[in-house]
């Protein structure tokens, strides 16, 4: 039994495929919900890469553990009054 049978798609079938989702979700909808299937992805990839990275550091404990990196602060210029600002005479 060939157990890759879906992989076979070809245009016709896909293109029946979007007719048929189409008509179900409608154009709006469409969007959304690859939107949500985009996040599911997102979420499913950084979860299998906290899981290797578990597995990593506990197969390997003598290897010291990655530095998590800091988000990059940004300083706020300051501003002292009047700077930038002129003042004309009327």
């Amino acid at each position: 039994m060939n157990h890759f049978l879906f992989m076979n798609v070809g245009g016709s079938e896909l293109i029946l495929i979007v007719l048929v989702v189409l008509l179900f979700f409608g154009a709006k909808g469409v969007p959304e919900i690859a939107k949500s299937l985009g996040k599911a992805s997102r979420e499913f990839k950084d979860a299998m890469s906290g899981l290797e990275r578990e597995i990593r550091d506990v197969s390997n404990p003598d290897v010291p553990a990655a530095k998590k990196e800091e988000p990059l602060k940004t300083e706020e210029p300051v501003h002292k009054p009047g700077d930038g600002v002129q003042k004309h005479d009327v």
